[in-house]
């Protein structure tokens, strides 16, 4: 990430991350925004979004959304084309998930629902909904971005209490370079 800015400040580079809120998202904001970038992070909530906002300053614009919803992904997508003009987006991190632990034959299937919609199809919406930014829209200038899917080891221990985290790995594997 320590990559000089392009043309100075004007062409920024630029990633969006999504789950900034808390964990390894949050560290990711905090380095990217120390080293120049500006970080377009997702947060499910107005206090986060103020709170990372005071934190991280001017370099840090939040992005409320939650990465399950598509129109909400479509929208941030559309403000961040908006922010960064006619400009590709430099990166997207794909960090946001969730995990529940305990034995399957007891986990609620609302709860397994919602572990495999964010992990799983969250990633994939989230690629798609910035994949023009990254540069699949040719009409926009600078280098192709690139996509970061942060994953859980769960996906390789094979252990039946983390049956819900272990497909995180899937959209990574399924999607190399």
């Amino acid at each position: 990430m320590s990559e000089p800015a392009e043309n100075g400040a004007a062409a920024a580079r630029s990633l969006v991350i999504t789950g900034v809120s808390t964990g390894i998202g949050h560290a990711v904001a905090k380095s990217a925004t120390a080293q120049g970038w500006q970080v377009f992070g997702s947060v499910r909530t107005e206090i986060d979004a103020e709170r990372l906002t005071e934190e991280f300053g001017a370099a840090f614009t939040p992005l409320l959304f939650d990465v399950r919803d598509e129109t909400a992904l479509a929208a941030a997508a559309k403000a961040v084309h908006a922010a960064l003009g006619s400009r590709t987006l430099h990166g997207l991190v794909n960090n946001a998930g969730i995990g529940f632990a305990g034995p399957v034959l007891h986990q609620p299937l609302d709860e397994f629902r919602a572990v495999i919609d964010t992990n799983v199809f969250g990633t994939l919406m989230a690629s798609r909904a910035f994949a023009p930014l990254l540069g699949a829209d040719q009409t926009l200038t600078g280098k192709k971005g690139r996509i970061v899917n942060i994953t859980s080891i769960a996906g390789r221990s094979g252990n039946p209490s983390l049956a819900p985290t272990s497909p995180r790995n899937l959209p990574s594997k399924a999607c190399p370079r």
